[in-house]
């Protein structure tokens, strides 16, 4: 992953909005020319205000969609008959738009990634090659970890919880997936009594 995506990614985690959320929960692509334009930054404050995002201009955002299987084959419905398993992001250096030929070929990479991810989830372990291991697909398994001890430090739901969390690294300009390390690390706790 590059270092602007991934700095993007980091600042979605925490702020839990941005381009892959939107994409994730509305299932449609999301193409944004320049994240310091007024009308992005009104459209995704928390996100635009991180110091994480500051280097992240563009960023084109393309759902990855289960439809439904035919014959061991992918066949494509309409969003709202699919499910979004991930996000393929690409955020170049320096605002840009996508012409329609590149948002072609970008949606083309993005069901070969998924091609390959179900195929990852669905083989691993069988074949001669070498397979990446399940927790290395998803940036966020730590962190609904950490939800998880947080929700018991304070009686509380994972929801509410992630909340917590999420506030926490938002306050302290950390990227959340580090909270939730120190979390897991037991180097930071939440109380009951006073906010962690």
């Amino acid at each position: 992953m590059g270092e602007l995506a991934q700095q993007l990614l980091e600042a979605e985690l925490t702020s839990g909005d941005g381009p892959c959320t939107e994409a994730a929960g509305t299932r449609l692509p999301v193409l944004t020319a320049d994240l310091r334009q007024a009308d992005q930054q009104a459209r995704w404050p928390l996100l635009t205000a991180m110091p994480h995002v500051a280097r992240v201009r563009a960023v084109f955002a393309f759902p990855m969609l289960t439809g439904s299987l035919v014959a061991g084959s992918l066949v494509a419905g309409s969003p709202a008959d699919s499910v979004a398993v991930g996000v393929l992001v690409l955020c170049p250096v320096g605002p840009r738009t996508l012409g329609p030929a590149e948002q072609r070929r970008a949606q083309l990479f993005t069901d070969a990634a998924l091609t390959l991810l179900l195929g990852l989830l669905t083989y691993d372990g069988y074949g001669d090659g070498a397979v990446l291991p399940f927790d290395a697909l998803t940036l966020t398994a730590h962190i609904h970890q950490a939800s998880g001890v947080v929700a018991v430090q304070l009686g509380c739901s994972p929801d509410q919880a992630l909340l917590r969390l999420r506030a926490y690294a938002f306050a302290g300009n950390e990227p959340l997936s580090q909270v939730a390390g120190q979390v897991l690390a037991h180097t930071l706790r939440f109380s009951r009594d006073r906010p962690a």
